[in-house]
């Protein structure tokens, strides 16, 4: 492009993303070309482009803060506009304490620190970090950072409900930061404005204790208490004060309707926002500080706790303990701990991840908001995850599906099913394993036959209501997602698969969850054999045959309409074929070789 023309260009430039173009040595020759070119870092690009609403670093060894923070100082005319996004993730620069006082941050909105060297404590106690230089920012990323409880505690104190999305993903945090996060970045209005006869209220009592918290219960309505109310899946009706004059309540932000879709806080969305699309025009500085992703929500409605040391007794905690505010939540590493009376057995020497026994506080009753849930699949399956020393993955995921479950469903036997909280749209499940002896493979298909049966109980009123003026339905559970862990199938031949025995006599191999009870199975032995080893199904083509099967039965059935002169919207949905239409998406982690990710329609 000749030269005038590019220089033209340059004012209309609202994003700058080179997340794609990083620096690798061993790559093409144009990638190292890129680096040298690069190597100025931000203020290089910020001077050619000095309206850019929005910034992407990620990865790339040549930024430069110390130049950055140097050359804005010595900007007198003001000329480089002041940036909405921000991301420096996996950028391996240590970040100076002046950079977060820098007048290029001060309308940062979205900022991603993630895996950089360095903590942020000092800036946090020297106070660069912090609303009087950042008072625009409402999404923070700052994974992988070595972030304790002490520093993220200094960061809620600091920022109390100016942050409306937090993820602090792969870091030190444990249960100790709830009560921090809770005082200081959680609203103090409750949005848990639900009817009773549908979802049950919540009664609090003034007593508690340090680990349960104040306590509470559920006074359930005949309905409520089996998710089985007529109006479910309606959306819900504005909200009206008694005497208009009066004006809203203080004390109480009454939750989303349902059907509002919850703000996205991925880099690419927000990109968006603050760029526009093929057609539309991005919006000025002054404009786009006006836009609701730009305004404080009154605390945090999006977390993200992945890999992170977290219980899940303290998980519940936190949520019944908020106002109900929180829309997208994700906590997929969740540790359970033994009730304090159950007797001591070989199961005290292994370490349980999961949760069992708190499906509840994800019903509207509770989590009044919530839209997006990623979690441990235990939730839904109430397999809990296993390590336990002298045992392969494969001996560790038998004993986990013959030995633990059994007890699990007698002791916590509330699993969650979609119409728990038809309000939740998204839902993650992760660390499934892939070999099963039967029972988890049972689980995951009957959980996706449930989302079909909840779709037909929204398509049948919407039905009722086509005729004439009625309430707006929910949505309904619209996404599911599989994250399953490392196939263990390699590991079969290893003799230690076979010492399961030896490894869980210590005096006992039977346990229980309960602290009295001298409950045992006689179902399974203690020991696999190698056959029941290799035995275990693959639950990947499990779930794929069931949803080839439902697919089939369905088109079958939009054949048979078709021929009868009917359109395939006369097909409904749920009984007899079962064919959820929602989005399933599976994934595998890294070094599977088989069955990538993808979409199974």
């Amino acid at each position: 492009m000749p030269q005038p023309y590019a220089n033209r260009g340059r004012p209309i430039v609202r994003s700058f993303d080179v997340r794609c173009f990083l620096a690798d040595p061993s790559g093409p020759s144009q990638y190292a070309y890129a680096d040298s070119h690069l190597a100025h870092g931000i203020l290089s690009i910020a001077c050619r482009f000095r309206r850019l609403h929005c910034l992407f670093l990620d990865g790339h060894p040549g930024v430069m803060p110390e130049e950055l923070v140097n050359r804005l100082a010595s900007d007198p005319l003001g000329v480089i506009k002041p940036l909405l996004l921000l991301s420096l993730a996996r950028c391996q620069v240590e970040l100076p304490i002046a950079f977060f006082a820098s007048f290029y941050l001060k309308h940062v909105v979205y900022l991603d620190v993630s895996d950089m060297p360095g903590s942020l404590k000092s800036p946090l106690i020297q106070r660069a970090l912090s609303p009087a230089h950042l008072p625009a920012l409402r999404i923070l990323k700052a994974q992988g950072r070595e972030m304790d409880n002490q520093t993220a505690s200094l960061l809620f104190k600091s920022f109390w409900e100016q942050l409306w999305s937090v993820d602090f993903s792969r870091n030190k945090i444990t249960d100790d930061i709830f009560d921090d996060m809770h005082q200081f970045s959680f609203p103090a209005q409750n949005s848990r404005t639900g009817d009773f006869a549908i979802e049950g209220r919540l009664l609090h009592l003034p007593e508690g204790s340090a680990s349960f918290g104040k306590f509470c219960f559920v006074s359930e309505s005949k309905w409520s208490v089996d998710f089985t109310h007529p109006h479910r899946h309606h959306a819900d009706a504005p909200f009206y004060t008694a005497h208009v004059e009066d004006g809203p309540l203080p004390s109480i932000k009454p939750r989303l309707n349902g059907r509002v879709k919850i703000h996205d806080d991925s880099p690419d969305a927000i990109k968006t926002v603050f760029s526009g699309t093929a057609g539309s025009h991005a919006p000025s500085l002054e404009h786009a500080q006006g836009l609701d992703i730009c305004e404080p929500h009154q605390g945090i409605t999006h977390l993200y706790l992945n890999r992170n040391n977290i219980s899940a007794a303290a998980l519940a905690k936190v949520i019944r303990s908020s106002p109900g505010q929180l829309q997208h939540l994700e906590c997929d590493s969740l540790t359970f701990n033994l009730p304090e009376t159950a007797p001591p057995s070989w199961l005290s020497k292994a370490r349980l991840s999961g949760t069992l026994g708190w499906a509840h506080v994800f019903r509207p009753v509770f989590s009044a908001n919530l839209q997006v849930l990623r979690i441990h699949h235990s939730l839904v399956t109430q397999l809990l995850s296993l390590q336990l020393a002298g045992l392969t993955p494969a001996a560790k995921l038998w004993v986990a599906e013959t030995h633990l479950l059994p007890r699990a469903e007698l002791a916590y036997p509330e699993a969650f099913v979609p119409d728990m909280n038809p309000r939740l749209r998204s839902l993650v499940l992760t660390q499934i394993p892939q070999r099963s002896t039967g029972p988890l493979i049972d689980k995951l298909i009957r959980f996706l036959k449930l989302a079909s049966i909840q779709e037909r109980a929204i398509q049948d009123a919407n039905a009722t209501f086509a005729s004439r003026h009625g309430p707006a339905t929910l949505l309904g559970l619209r996404h599911i997602r599989l994250e399953f862990a490392p196939d263990p199938r390699d590991e079969l031949g290893d003799e230690l698969a076979l010492d399961a025995a030896a490894v869980m006599d210590d005096s006992t191999t039977e346990f229980s969850f309960f602290g009295d009870s001298n409950w045992s199975s006689t179902t399974s032995s203690s020991s696999p054999s190698r056959a029941d080893l290799s035995g275990m199904r693959d639950v990947v083509g499990a779930i794929k045959a069931y949803r080839a099967q439902t697919r089939k039965a369905y088109d079958e059935a939009v054949r048979r309409a078709r021929q009868e002169g009917e359109g395939e919207e006369k097909v409904r949905l749920g009984e007899p074929h079962f064919h959820w239409s929602g989005r399933l998406e599976v994934s595998m982690e890294e070094g599977a070789e088989y069955h990538r990710s993808g979409y199974w329609r």
